[in-house]
C-alpha cells in the first residue's frame, strides 16, 4: 500500500491523577529519523515508545512530543525529628547562657527551617506505562490513517502521469517510423539536386549505405521497449502491498529519465524532441511526488 511520509497524529489520556498528551508528526526523509521529547520521569519508557512507533512507520523524519500533567497529588508533611530535637536542645542551652527561663513552644519550634518538610508523592511510572503506551499507539494509528489517505491522492496522481507518459511514448513510436522515411526522401532530393547541378550520376548503393547508417544511429526501438518495461514495473510497485516502495520508485524513475534522454539525443526529429521535453517535465513532477512516499 502506497503511503505518504507526511502525517500528524494526536491522542490524549485523562486519568484520575495525571493527563498525558501525545503528538506525532512526520515529514519526508531519506532514512528513518525519530526524535522524542518527553518529561525526564518518563525516560525509562523512551525505548518502548520508539519501538512501538517504528512498528508502524518505516521511513521518514518522526517527531514525537509527550506532555505529562499531574494533579490531585496528595502531599505529605514529614517531621525531621533529629533536627527538631537539636533545635530544642540548642534553645534550652541558649536560655541558660542568657539566664532566662526556658519556655518551649512547639509551634515556634515548627517554624525553624526544615523541621517540617512537604514531600510530593511521585507518580508510579510502572502504573502509568500502559496508559501512556496506549496513547502513543492511538496517536500513531491516527497518523498512519492520514499518511494512507494522502498516499491515495499521490497514487491517483502518479497513475495519471504514468498514463500520460505511455501516451507520449506511443506518439514517439509513431514519429520514429517516419523519421527514416523522411530522412531518405530528403537525402535523395539533395543528392539528385547536386547531381543535376554537377552532372554526376546517382550512386544508389552509396545512398542506401547512408540511409542504413542513419537508421541505425537514430533507432530508438530498444529505448521504447525499455520504457514500456519501466512503466509496467512502476505500475506494479505503486499498487503493491509493500511497506516501503519509495526507494524502488526513485530508482525506476531514474531509469525512465535515462531512456527519455537517450531518445532525445538519438532521434533526429523536432516532434520527438518536443515530446521528450514534455516527458522530462512529467518525470520531474513524478520525482517530486516520490520524495514523499514511504
Amino acid at each position: 500500500m502506497l503511503k505518504s511520509m507526511t502525517g500528524f497524529g494526536r491522542e490524549m489520556y485523562i486519568g484520575e491523577s495525571f493527563q498525558c498528551e501525545v503528538e506525532i508528526k512526520t515529514v519526508n526523509h531519506r532514512y528513518t529519523d525519530i526524535m522524542i521529547r518527553l518529561p525526564k520521569k518518563l525516560n525509562l519508557l523512551e525505548d518502548k515508545i520508539r519501538n512501538l512507533i517504528l512498528q508502524s512507520i518505516k521511513r521518514g523524519r518522526i517527531e514525537v512530543s509527550i506532555v505529562l500533567s499531574e494533579y490531585n497529588i496528595q502531599n505529605e508533611i514529614k517531621v525531621d525529628k533529629e533536627l527538631a530535637i537539636s533545635y530544642h536542645k540548642a534553645l534550652k542551652e541558649l536560655s541558660k547562657v542568657i539566664h532566662t527561663d526556658f519556655d518551649p513552644n512547639i509551634y515556634e519550634l515548627a517554624k525553624f527551617p526544615d523541621v517540617l518538610v512537604r514531600e510530593e508523592k511521585e507518580l508510579d511510572i510502572e502504573q502509568l506505562e500502559p496508559q501512556i503506551l496506549n496513547a502513543v499507539e492511538k496517536a500513531t494509528a491516527s497518523l498512519c490513517e492520514m499518511r494512507i489517505l494522502e498516499g491515495r491522492n499521490i497514487l491517483a496522481d502518479l497513475n495519471r502521469r504514468i498514463d500520460l507518459l505511455k501516451s507520449q511514448t506511443n506518439e514517439i513510436e509513431e514519429y520514429a517510423d517516419e523519421v527514416t522515411k523522411t530522412y531518405t526522401q530528403k537525402l535523395l532530393l539533395r543528392i539528385q539536386e547536386a547531381s543535376e547541378d554537377k552532372g554526376i550520376g546517382l550512386d544508389q548503393n552509396r545512398v542506401l549505405q547512408e540511409v542504413a547508417l542513419f537508421a541505425d544511429h537514430s533507432n530508438i526501438t530498444e529505448e521504447i521497449v525499455r520504457l514500456g518495461s519501466h512503466f509496467e514495473q512502476f505500475f506494479i510497485s505503486i499498487n503493491s502491498n509493500s511497506d516501503t516502495i519509495g526507494r524502488k520508485l526513485d530508482f525506476i524513475i531514474q531509469e525512465i529519465n535515462r531512456e527519455i534522454n537517450t531518445i532525445a539525443s538519438k532521434a533526429n526529429s523536432f516532434s520527438i524532441a518536443n515530446l521528450a521535453v514534455n516527458m522530462k517535465s512529467e518525470v520531474e513532477k513524478i520525482r517530486e511526488q516520490i520524495q514523499n512516499i514511504e
